[in-house]
Formats: C-alpha cells, structure tokens, sequence
C-alpha cells in the first residue's frame, strides 16, 4: 500500500486479513493483477478486513476494481466498509468484465482506517483493488481487464524495470511435478538452481491446491518423489529444502525473457503479492511452465492443437488438423452434513447445468479421485458397455484381457474427475478466468438439480470443497529437434539418445458434449501394450533458443504422443534427464544440442544414478485405476 496526501492505494493482495476469501493469483495474465474471491459455496463467506493509514483527513471519492461475473444475475455482490460505514454494494455493474467501479464518498479521518469486504452470496464476489481520491475527475484508468501497470507501479512506488537479482547457474520455471525433479536433479548434480512457481504450493496438479495422483512411469526417485506425507505434500517438497544448492521462490510469474542474441540471458518475474520484478541471470533455462512461459517470450516453436492424419499417419489425429485441445477441470468433493443443507436457487448457473443432475467424477481425497457421487438421471449402462467394462484393465474381473480392447472409450465406464472439462477450444491461459467461472455454473447447476430432484434423499448433501485452482491438461508442445509421434511408441523405436524411459496409456480427452458442454463427448483410453517406450533427448530441448529445455507436458512430441508424455510421473522422468543435462551443459560450457552432438554416453551415465538400472517391471496402467 501506497499513499499521498491526496490519494491512496488498496490492493487486495494487501488485506490484512482475508477472513473467508482466498487470494486468486491465477488468471494475472489476463486481468492483470491477483484478486480477493468470495469462493463460499453457496455461503456468504467471513469478511476481509484492512487498515489503511491517511495523512490527511476530509472526504474521498472510492472506486473499486471488480467484475460482475454473470451481469443478467449479480450473483457476486458485496459490500464495501469503511470505518463501518456503508458504501455501494459491488459487483452488480452489469458489465462482465473487470471495470472500477464507483463506489461512493467517505469521510476519512488522519490516521488509521479500516476497509472491509462484506460477502453477500458466496458465489465468488471478487476485488482487486480500492482507490481512495479527493479529486472527484481522478478516476483511475479505464484498462478493462488489463491494468495499467505504470499507474499502479508509480502509486505503489515500485520500479518501472526489473531489479537485478542474483544469478544461477540453472533457472527452472514452473513448481511442477517435472520442474521440481529438474530443479531438484540439476542441484543433486551440482548445479546452483532457482525454481520459480507462479503459484504458492509446489507440485502442480499433485500439490494440496489440487490434489491429483501422480501417474505414468516411475524411476527409483521419481518413486520417492511421489510419495505423499501426511500433510498432504509431495515428499519431493521435503527434498528440495533439504537440497542446499536450490532456492524455490513462490508466487513469482515470469513475464519476460533478456535475451543475448539467441540465446536467454534472464527471465523478468513479478511478485504476484507485491507486484515487485526481478530480473534473474542463468546459464540454462528451463521450461516447466506448461504453457510456454519461457518458449514463447524466447521466439521458441511452439506447437498448439492437433496435427492431422497426414502429418505423421496416426491412427488417433483427425483427418485434418486443427487447434483442439484439452480444456481446463475444476475438482470438487461431497459429503454428508450432520443435518440438512439449502442449496440456493441458481439461476444463472441453471443456464450452463441446464437439467443435468449427474455429481460423478468427485476427488475423494488427495491422489483419490475418479469417484463415485449422486447420478439422478437414471442413466445405465448397456449389456455391451458392462461387458467390455468387465474386461477393461484395472476395472473389470481377475482374468485381464487387455489384447481384446487396446483402445476404448471409458467416458460411461466410470466417474471421471476429467469429465468435467471446458475450454478445447479457448486459450487456456488469455481465456482461462472465463473457463473456470463456466465450470462453477456447471457444478452449482448440477448440485441444484441434484437436491431438487430428490430432496429427501440428498437433504443433507453439501460440497465440502470446490478446487477452484485448474488441473490443466495438454495445450501446447514446444518443439525440439524431434518430434515423437504414435508409431514410434508403438513400435518402441530405438533412438541413440534415448534417455527418459515413459509408461501408461494415451489418454485422450475429446470435444466437449453438445449438450452439456462442460462434459466431454469422449474419453479415450488407449493401453497399447502396456510396455515402456523411450523418448530422446532431442526432444528435451528448443531447437530455435540454444539454452532452453523444457520438460512436462510440453516436450516435442505430437498432440496424440503429449495425451501419456503430460502424465506427471512421466513428466517428472524428464525432469531427471534434464536436471542432469542441465549440470552437464554448465560444466563443460556447452549448449544442450552440444550435449546430444558430442556427450550423450556421459549423460545417460549421470542418468543411471536416479534409476534402477535393470528394471525387470514398470508401472502399469493398472496404477490409474488404484
């Protein structure tokens, strides 16, 4: 918080207390800016409570940046305080995106005051910022969803370029499964790294922000790594503070690359609690983003949607490409309250839901999701669907008869979490705030039925939680040297610098449902042989920014090979080959393709020291159902 004699400043990152909201700092790259959410279910949530201090006292004229998030419905109002009185009720501006809007006048007296955030619904009311004037013209500037940066920085009294930070000898971005084994190899190695998350928990979709199981193929550390402690951490967190050649900062979001010809000098990155930059020096970049935050600053190829049949002859691409993707899941949890529970009437969600009543796909409890939840549809299975489901792997009868279905679609098989998924057709990352709000209308909508249809049975069924933070699938491929395709997985082909060993199936989430398009058409569920496969290290690396890796879900493979590379333990497979280039490349002084060119033999050597070096079984699929 910044202020004059004439104008003050209130980010909601600021709050003192949150009470009930929470702090969403995901969608910064289309909005601009961290907010405070009302996420209550259903349940007008605890206010959020500030101090701010005055040198002068008289009259101000308050704004406030807010968003009404279903203009035809309001469901978002609150009330903003300030020493207890009353200003306008917020959030019911009618226009769906974020504006300042005008809240009122206020007698501000010298010295301390207070401002409070008052929910009225629980349906997420958010505010990003209040701004206190005596000049009734001084509004602040009319950006839509994004702000204006050098307005707030020079209110906020922060520096209008990046500060020099420390340099390293590896930067990872992106707190990830995968990143954090690159971060976590390359130090073991003997590297001095800095991991930077734009988030404030580590492991991504397996952190407790999320909750998902790591799948896919584990070596003797990534096993490790994948343990889950009693807090609900990965074990890996554990072993990067204990790994004194790292430093892991969270809430960091790089924005921007410095680049020395071709290559990367340093990324910039905001602090998304303080809005400050810092600009960090390395000698090797890596990317665990999962969505290009490096690649695409860098001028790296990347690679988005599906490529066609004709581009490599896969037997699972269309027949023409396009730029289909996966969407974006919100993760949820029911539970039975102690007596019975209203569920408002939900309008505006209804128009999303419409009469779908159908609460499968639930997360159990974290690494247990797939889980069953009231259906009241009265749909069933067909004779056929329950036969082939008695022989699907990991679902059916003792006797698995994987040769007889390789590939099957397992949307009516079980209570998929992915199910429910919206956005295969939106940017992910510029359109991401616009997803998640669609998928809470199709929750809210789906409960509401649910309890309306049978209100004696499910009286007392509530959500016990809504994770409202993404469990992202596949979107974009940055691409390397080489591009795996399906037929090389399949066949299991031979590359000389085959260093990442992969498992699992390829899981392919397909369009969503004309009906409910919040629900997927499809799922397929493709187990091949069930048989490891290699990838090789040309597709570890850019081949457009000489010191950029990557790792995760997008390596240099196709859309079709990326729906099993995405998988976290796999991803965390290639962290460990590119932790140890990484070292490799710093030690000697060369570039990544210099290390495929010329050091190959030494880097599965360094390799061999995380994996079992004869390793008689692997994970099975049959992991994905446990």
């Amino acid at each position: 918080m910044k202020n004059n004699a004439n104008r003050i400043f209130c980010e909601a990152e600021s709050f003192e207390d949150y009470g009930g909201w929470s702090l969403d700092t995901q969608f910064e790259t289309e909005m601009g800016s961290p907010y405070l959410l009302a996420h209550g279910l259903g349940r007008p949530v605890a206010d959020a409570t500030t101090h701010l201090s005055c040198p002068t006292a008289g009259r101000y004229y308050v704004w406030a940046r807010v968003r009404d998030w279903v203009p035809k419905y309001h469901p978002g109002r609150f009330d903003l305080l300030v020493n207890g009185q009353k200003l306008m009720t917020l959030g019911e501006s009618g226009e769906n995106d974020w504006i300042w809007e005008k809240a009122g006048t206020v007698e501000l007296r010298e010295g301390e005051n207070e401002i409070c955030l008052h929910d009225l619904t629980g349906f997420e009311g958010r505010c990003d910022a209040i701004y206190f004037s005596t000049d009734p013209e001084d509004a602040p500037p009319e950006e839509g969803k994004q702000v204006d940066r050098s307005w707030r920085k020079k209110l906020l009294g922060i520096s209008e370029v990046p500060i020099d930070g420390e340099t390293y000898d590896v930067v990872v971005v992106g707190g990830g499964m995968a990143g954090c084994s690159a971060a976590l190899v390359a130090a073991k190695t003997g590297s001095r790294v800095l991991l930077l998350t734009d988030r404030p928990v580590l492991c991504g979709n397996a952190s407790v922000e999320i909750g998902l199981g790591p799948r896919g193929y584990k070596g003797e550390l990534v096993m490790q790594m994948c343990e889950r402690e009693e807090n609900g951490d990965m074990a890996v967190i554990a072993m990067l503070k204990a790994e004194p050649n790292i430093t892991v900062l969270l809430n960091e979001k790089v924005f921007d690359v410095q680049k020395n010809g071709k290559k990367i000098a340093a990324v910039d990155a905001r602090n998304l609690l303080t809005g400050s930059e810092t600009r960090y020096s390395a000698e090797i970049f890596i990317d665990a983003s999962g969505k290009g935050a490096v690649a695409r600053p860098a001028g790296a190829e990347i690679r988005t949607g599906r490529e066609g049949k004709s581009a490599y002859n896969e037997s699972l691409a269309p027949d023409a490409p396009d730029e289909v993707h996966h969407g974006h899941t919100v993760l949820y949890h029911l539970h039975e309250a102690p007596n019975s529970v209203e569920f408002p009437e939900v309008p505006w969600a209804l128009e999303v839901a419409r009469d779908f009543g159908n609460l499968n796909g639930q997360l159990a409890a974290l690494g247990k999701d797939n889980q069953y939840g009231p259906d009241v549809t009265g749909q069933r299975l067909s004779r056929k669907k329950m036969k082939q489901m008695a022989n699907l792997p990991g679902l059916g009868v003792s006797s698995l008869k994987y040769h007889r279905f390789p590939t099957v679609d397992i949307i009516d098989f079980f209570p998929g979490t992915h199910y429910w998924e919206y956005g295969q057709t939106l940017d992910l990352f510029c359109d991401g705030e616009e997803i998640r709000d669609h998928l809470l209308c199709a929750l809210y909508g789906t409960m509401y039925n649910v309890k309306k249809a049978q209100p004696k049975k499910y009286a007392n069924l509530e959500f016990e939680w809504i994770h409202h933070t993404f469990a992202s699938g596949e979107f974009c491929r940055i691409i390397g040297d080489y591009v795996v395709n399906e037929n090389e997985i399949r066949e299991h082909a031979i590359f000389s610098d085959a260093v990442v060993q992969q498992d699992g199936a390829i899981c392919i989430h397909c369009m969503e449902n004309p009906t409910y398009d919040f629900r997927l058409t499809s799922w397929i569920w493709d187990i091949r042989d069930m048989k490891p496969y290699w990838i090789p290290f040309r597709s570890l690396y850019s081949k457009d920014v000489p010191n950029l890796m990557m790792v995760g879900k997008q390596i240099s493979v196709t859309r079709v090979v990326g729906c099993n590379t995405k998988l976290m333990a796999n991803g965390a497979e290639h962290g460990v080959a590119v932790g140890c280039a990484a070292s490799l490349c710093v030690d000697k002084g060369v570039t990544p393709r210099e290390i495929y060119e010329k050091h190959i033999p030494e880097l599965k050597q360094m390799i061999s020291r995380f994996e079992w070096e004869d390793r008689k079984s692997h994970q099975s699929i049959m992991q994905f159902f446990s």
